[in-house]
């Protein structure tokens, strides 16, 4: 009899294990979306059975097995309401209450229904105008790109170079070069261009072009034999920094500014 009583009682016990209602594990109120925690008294798994399982309106994201052996499962509901958790792996039912994200005081105004497609009648005129806006704004794009070119060549017309006396354009460079930081390269290269430009538009030599030895025989009859050799002089410094990697002093580039200022003062 006892033998008997005892093996009812562990039947009993086992049967009541394992039909333990789930048991929600959210403290936190339930919003559509958030993620529901629900633990399930259940040894053994079969994943094969729980993915064919019924969740009814919820959604099943995760599942894993805790240390105490029981099973928790990850759901979510996209519903709002009391919804019901059908029976899963021989457990209970449990109704979970979902609500909403939106502030149950205000309506949501910002939620409407989508509007139907309208449609319009398109007849022959309203392709003939949509051709007649199509042409004319090609029309008037042509006539705002070609004002434009114009008003862009005119500006690059009008420079120092065309707008001063060469003399006052001359020594505007130099003094800017006077200031520079440039390498004594770039440094010699630029004073040299503006000793030439200078020449050139006093004299209407091309001395841009030509070498140095070509300028002092170009000007032979147009300058004094000692004004001719002292242009003669500095260019050639600068074609020595610019090419023989001759590197001069901070006293001899001064020194080579004003040389070229008297020049440029004087001729």
């Amino acid at each position: 009899m006892k033998k008997f009583f005892l093996t009812f009682a562990f039947l009993f016990f086992a049967a009541a294990l394992k039909a333990a209602p789930p048991v929600l594990l959210n403290d936190t109120e339930i919003t559509v979306g958030d993620n529901i925690f629900v633990q399930l008294s259940a040894q053994e798994v079969d994943l094969e059975a729980l993915s064919k399982s019924n969740f009814g309106d919820f959604t099943l994201r995760a599942a894993q097995i805790n240390e105490g052996g029981n099973l928790i499962l990850t759901l979510a509901a996209f519903k709002t309401g009391i919804l019901t958790l059908p029976p899963v792996l021989g457990a209970q039912s449990l109704d979970i209450e979902i609500t909403s994200v939106l502030d149950p005081d205000s309506p949501p105004y910002d939620i409407l229904d989508i509007k139907p497609i309208i449609i319009f009648a398109r007849g022959a005129l309203f392709y003939l105008i949509l051709f007649a806006i199509i042409v004319l704004a090609i029309i008037a794009s042509c006539f705002i790109y070609k004002y434009l070119q114009k008003r862009k060549i005119e500006k690059e017309k009008q420079t120092p170079e065309t707008t001063m006396l060469p003399r006052e354009f001359a020594l505007m460079e130099l003094e800017k070069l006077k200031t520079s930081k440039l390498a004594p390269k770039e440094y010699y290269d630029k004073l040299s261009d503006i000793v030439r430009y200078y020449v050139s538009r006093i004299y209407g030599a091309d001395c841009l072009e030509k070498t140095t030895a070509e300028i002092f025989n170009a000007l032979r009859t147009m300058l004094a034999p000692a004004d001719n050799a002292a242009l003669r002089s500095l260019l050639q410094t600068c074609d020595f920094v610019k090419f023989a990697k001759f590197t001069p002093s901070e006293n001899d580039t001064r020194s080579d500014l004003e040389a070229a200022k008297e020049l440029v003062e004087k001729l």
